[in-house]
């Protein structure tokens, strides 16, 4: 499939094709914004996991499909936000990946109020039950540098040549993107070429996915998102020929059975549901 098909898709603008799948009414009456999909085929039912946020707190929750147009009742994991489960890297593989048996959750939320969010790892074998997993903070603001002294938001963990790779957003008044490495999951070293990205524009929840030997990067932007190529995943330094996903936010990219779907967010930052839409391939 040539790169100009995924571009021009994602660069549309008519809303005609647009579908709601999640507003705040339908998650719970305390609700006002649900963002971050993520989206899994697990046997036999795609699963849509996202942020339900009350304005003053947040967790995260997911809904269930055999065909991606009617969906569940939300249930509901645990607090947090940006909820990104480990998965195979490829476009057209949105399947969970296993390690050691079980699945895996990162998370970025504070643990006390009005500490820096840190990003948490939890493990389940089912998709529902979610355990915290020891230790529960695998990346801490407080052991890094300026630019991410306050919060890390956001997390997408990938495992790639025997690492796995954990991208972040670190936030010090702006947002840039970070990069951390493990082997094993409890250790964990930052990149030394971090920030990977860093730019007047405040960039957050970085998505990678590997299409025809190239890496598709999808970052949050105030006004939308924005879509990178890249032949090396830690090759992020020109953004001169990024991409505009006008309007959409925290974007989510999958193909299966020919069909490529968009799943994103819209709305206020503070009142946000969660559409998608599709495009098929032929």
């Amino acid at each position: 499939m040539k790169q100009e098909i995924i571009v021009n898709f994602l660069k549309e603008t008519n809303d005609e094709g647009e579908r709601l799948l999640l507003d705040p009414q339908q998650v719970g009456s305390a609700i006002v914004s649900v963002d971050d999909p993520f989206v899994l085929h697990y046997r036999d039912r795609w699963w849509l996991f996202f942020t339900a946020s009350t304005g003053q707190r947040s967790r995260i929750g997911w809904i269930t499909s055999e065909d991606t147009r009617h969906w569940s009742e939300p249930s509901f994991g645990p607090e947090g936000h940006s909820p990104w489960i480990l998965r195979h890297n490829d476009l057209d593989e949105p399947f969970p990946k296993m390690r050691r048996g079980l699945f895996w959750l990162v998370l970025s939320g504070s643990l006390r109020p009005e500490e820096p969010s840190v990003i948490r790892l939890f493990f389940s074998d089912d998709l529902v039950h979610w355990q915290t997993f020891s230790p529960p903070v695998i990346l801490d603001p407080c052991d890094g540098d300026e630019w991410e002294r306050k919060g890390l938001q956001t997390p997408c963990l990938l495992e790639k040549d025997g690492l796995f790779w954990l991208f972040y957003a670190g936030c010090d008044g702006s947002c840039a993107i970070g990069l951390a490495h493990s082997r094993d999951l409890v250790h964990w070293s930052r990149d030394a070429g971090n920030p990977l990205i860093q730019q007047a524009v405040p960039y957050r929840r970085p998505s990678f996915y590997r299409w025809e030997g190239k890496w598709w990067l999808l970052l949050d932007q105030p006004n939308g998102s924005v879509a990178i190529v890249s032949d090396e995943l830690r090759d992020w330094k020109d953004l001169s020929s990024s991409h505009l996903i006008p309007d959409c936010h925290s974007c989510y990219l999958m193909i299966d059975q020919r069909t490529l779907s968009l799943f994103y967010s819209k709305g206020p930052a503070t009142a946000r549901s969660l559409y998608c839409r599709t495009l098929y391939l032929g």
